[in-house]
């Protein structure tokens, strides 16, 4: 607690510290801060909500949200809250625990002293553990762990970053930060977590287009019960690059090694306290392009991780994504977005040599948006979900019709 407690003193003195800036200067401030808000109402019907196989449901979405924002030329902050609330109907008695509000919290800010740079992130959220939804802009939001518990789930990270200008070309980035995870009821698959993190880096301007850099990644965490606890450490380097061809055309990547070890602990009566570890080095990585022309935005990205999990097993991540957007006009506009992860449980390709658990998971989003008025606009969007495991696979169809309403406060 004593870690938590001194960055939440840190953030009290970054929070106080914007309201003082926010109070200075009358007419400077009605040209610095703006307060702007959105409200959104959404109607949804999935084949599949949980990927679970259960039966389809409706489910309606109202949401408010409201930004603040402050910049000078030496300084940015942002403050931004929303809840929605969700209402789901289906057959299948489960979908009741999907229901509930789901509030949120971001906040950032960014100083500027020169060759110093200090930037700091808080988030907060409080939702259902299987609160996958659409978001107002028609594209689906899947994050959920699909248990069948009806346990609420809260999020708060913070984290602190530090970059330091040594040369013209030359720069030093330190960051660090913490992440807790509480749940109203705990099992085997929901456990309250803590998750520390840091990472030192130098970076090099080889031309205004081509940049290079290394860096030192490390993290910790560790979950735990009346009856388990497991602790995870992974240290790792990376070295990274990143490309601009032409003015549209972003391209960037790096590759890296990362060692991670995870220790668990289970007490198991009358036998006592039983102890096992496992380790594991392996290969991190991955390449992102970007290519912007005219009223079209193409990205991708191939990402490859390593990462201890809370159940004491160590898993590789591999995923592939690719987006696009495209405005048809000054009304109309057409997004599209995939992704498709491979999940393979290391720990049993390293103690058994027959072969690993894997999860391979996919997403096809494509959605429409039609400005109705010069306030209001409309969202027509679909969503194709397939999850596969050592159950089976399932499969979710899902359409989404929403409106949305910008609300400009101040000024």
């Amino acid at each position: 607690m004593n870690p938590i407690a001194r960055r939440s003193k840190r953030l009290a003195r970054s929070l106080a510290l914007a309201g003082a800036m926010l109070a200075c200067g009358g007419v400077a401030v009605a040209q610095e801060f703006s307060l702007n808000g959105v409200v959104s109402q959404g109607l949804s019907y999935d084949s599949d909500l949980g990927l679970d196989g259960g039966v389809g449901s409706f489910s309606t979405t109202t949401s408010l949200g409201v930004q603040a924002n402050y910049e000078t030329d030496e300084s940015e902050a942002s403050l931004s809250s929303s809840v929605s609330y969700r209402a789901v109907f289906g057959d299948d008695e489960d979908t009741s625990d999907l229901d509930g509000f789901r509030p949120n919290l971001n906040g950032s800010a960014r100083f500027n002293f020169g060759r110093l740079t200090l930037s700091e992130a808080i988030s907060f959220r409080i939702d259902n553990v299987a609160f996958t939804d659409f978001q107002s802009d028609g594209s689906i939001n899947p994050d959920g762990i699909f248990t069948d518990s009806d346990a609420r789930r809260l999020d708060f990270s913070f984290t602190q970053g530090v970059g330091y200008a040594l040369s013209q070309r030359n720069s030093l980035n330190v960051s660090a930060g913490v992440s807790l995870t509480r749940f109203s009821e705990t099992d085997d698959q929901l456990e309250d977590g803590d998750r520390y993190f840091g990472s030192i880096g130098l970076s090099r301007a080889v031309s205004p287009r081509l940049s290079i850099g290394i860096s030192a990644v490390a993290s910790r965490f560790n979950t735990g019960s009346t009856t388990d606890e497991t602790r995870g450490t992974s240290v790792g380097v990376n070295f990274g690059f990143s490309r601009t061809f032409q003015d549209d055309v972003d391209f960037s990547g790096s590759v890296g090694l990362r060692y991670v070890r995870v220790r668990e602990e289970t007490f198991i009566a009358p036998f006592g306290t039983i102890e096992s570890e496992e380790n594991n080095l392996g290969a991190t990585g991955g390449f992102s392009f970007s290519y912007d022309v005219g009223n079209t935005d193409l990205s991708a990205a191939l990402s490859q991780n390593v990462s201890p999990t809370e159940d004491g097993d160590i898993e590789e991540f591999t995923t592939l994504s690719a987006g696009l957007s495209h405005a048809i006009n000054s009304r109309q506009s057409f997004n599209v977005g995939m992704s498709f992860t491979r999940r393979t449980n290391v720990t049993d390709t390293v103690g058994n040599s027959g072969g690993s658990e894997q999860e391979f998971f996919g997403r096809i989003s494509p959605s429409f948006n039609y400005r109705l008025t010069q306030n209001w606009s409309a969202n027509l969007g679909y969503s194709f979900r397939v999850s596969n495991d050592d159950q089976g696979t399932e499969v979710s169809n899902a359409v989404f019709l929403g409106f949305s309403r910008p609300l400009r406060i101040f000024p």
